[in-house]
């Protein structure tokens, strides 16, 4: 039988879980207005792990998941465990990552400006 996924909001809740013990007070590094998990320039990790002259959306022709993947090394992270967790959309083809990766920005904008708040 196969094993169903868990949804995308509990996925982002455990992801913002491990990034509140991992790295704490990552949410003020998240941008909200230009956040997506479409895209791994604007997600947690890639905005998230930019160098600490801060995100510039130009420096990063030819280097898109540089962040990301810095991030994915420095949390100790396979991409199946990131996914696990919220941190990157599952998904068999294009259509299905999309729509899990648009799910998860939606639930995931409220776990960062609820941290955000929190300061």
């Amino acid at each position: 039988m196969a094993r169903t996924k868990p949804s995308a909001k509990k996925r982002a809740e455990n992801g913002a879980q491990y990034m509140d013990r991992h790295v704490p007070n990552w949410a003020n590094s998240i941008n909200l207005i230009i956040f997506t998990m479409e895209d791994v320039r604007y997600c947690v990790l890639g905005q998230h792990y930019v160098p600490e002259h801060g995100f510039d959306p130009d420096q990063f022709e030819g280097r898109e998941k540089k962040h990301y993947f810095r991030g994915l090394k420095e949390l100790a992270l396979t991409v199946l465990e990131a996914k696990n967790i919220g941190l990157h959309p599952m998904g068999n083809t294009w259509p299905s990552l999309e729509r899990d990766a648009e799910k998860l920005t939606e639930v995931w904008q409220p776990l960062v400006k609820k941290r955000q708040h929190a300061r």
